[in-house]
């Protein structure tokens, strides 16, 4: 576990000292976007690190879009 985090904090301090000048000239939106993006990838590198089984995007995506599917799925089968 300690391979990894370091590994990810590596990556990760890499990543923000090449994007530091790009950064520093990007306006408002693009902070944002970087900021969402960043944030994302240290959450994800946790994750790795840690070795857990933490939620990720597609935990996500079939908590919001499971209920309906199944209801249109549902629908088109009682209609056959």
């Amino acid at each position: 576990m300690l391979i990894r985090l370091a590994i990810v904090i590596l990556i990760i301090a890499v990543v923000l000292v090449f994007d530091a000048p790009n950064y520093k000239k990007s306006n408002k939106r693009g902070r944002a976007v970087y900021g969402i993006s960043i944030t994302a990838a240290i959450y994800l590198g946790l994750d790795y690190a840690a070795g857990k089984d933490w939620p990720d995007l597609h935990n996500v995506a079939d908590f919001i879009f499971s209920a309906p599917a199944k209801m249109i799925a549902t629908y088109f089968e009682s209609k056959s």
